[in-house]
């Protein structure tokens, strides 16, 4: 069960879209630019988020856990991106976080604000050589 719709995700990521329906197909506008064209609103929003998505987060960014239990567990936390945005094998985007196991999906991950970055704490490694 999805629990958001392709055009719900890809708005999060870009709340500005726009879609029109010109000559029977169905386009997505970031302003006056088209980033995706379907024959379908289900198609062309997907085609959105695919192309948002894939592109969301990269190496270094800020991000924090939202609208999920990982959220209210680690409330306040700032966690930093190890690897980009990226397809996983069961076709959502996830990203991998630093002092995190495994990776995180993005539809739970936002940037952090100006003034949540502040409160960024690198992890520091206790190892002794």
């Amino acid at each position: 069960m999805r629990l958001f719709t392709a055009k719900k995700l890809a708005l999060r990521i870009q709340p500005e879209l726009k879609a029109k329906i010109i000559g029977g197909v169905t386009k997505v506008f970031h302003g006056n630019e088209v980033i995706a064209i379907g024959s379908t609103p289900v198609g062309a929003w997907q085609l959105a988020y695919d192309t948002l998505a894939a592109e969301q987060f990269k190496v270094g960014d800020l991000l924090v856990m939202v609208d999920c239990i990982e959220a209210d567990f680690h409330k306040g936390k700032v966690w930093k991106c190890r690897h980009a945005s990226f397809k996983t094998q069961h076709g959502d985007y996830g990203a991998f976080l630093e002092d995190f196991a495994g990776y995180f999906l993005c539809a739970f991950l936002r940037k952090a604000t100006p003034e949540e970055s502040l409160t960024f704490q690198p992890q520091t490694n206790d190892a002794v050589a």
